[in-house]
């Protein structure tokens, strides 16, 4: 299941210590959650909406057996990213959303040494030299974004 190796309690709690958690989910669900969230990301994986495990397979499926920089532009906590770093890509993650990163980076702290970094940036001004990366994932950004040519121009 994709990112199954994800269901452990320091993980749930991670995602769960986001501020974002109360509007996913109610009271009860984040208690659910919180007590049996590991067991449920075991068997259902992560993330848990049907869409992005579908999205998930169809990149994974492109980059099968590759490896290489990977840059994840708004990846948010990373939940492509752990993958693709698992599977020995080189992967920086950036948002402008400091609650995700720092869910990202408490979930790499415990899962141990992976080539995964993340970084507060504009996704306007990224400061990255052309070609420096092999593969640029932008999933579910781009109808977030005022300027989205500007964006893909970057």
């Amino acid at each position: 299941m994709f990112n199954s190796f994800l269901s452990s309690p320091a993980v749930a709690r991670a995602l769960l210590e986001s501020r974002k958690a109360e509007f996913i989910a109610n009271r009860f669900q984040r208690w659910i959650l919180r007590t049996f969230g590991f067991l449920i990301i075991r068997i259902c994986g992560w993330p848990l909406t049907i869409n992005e495990r579908h999205q998930a397979r169809i990149f994974c499926r492109f980059l099968t057996g590759q490896t290489g920089r990977l840059l994840d532009m708004g990846g948010s906590y990373g939940a492509y990213a752990f993958h693709f770093a698992r599977g020995g890509w080189d992967v920086t993650v950036i948002d402008i959303d400091d609650d995700s990163l720092r869910v990202g980076r408490a979930i790499k702290e415990h899962l141990g040494k992976l080539a995964i970094s993340f970084l507060h940036q504009d996704l306007l001004q990224t400061g990255f030299k052309d070609g420096e990366f092999d593969v640029v994932l932008l999933s579910q950004v781009l109808e977030h974004i005022k300027d989205d040519t500007a964006v893909l121009r970057e």
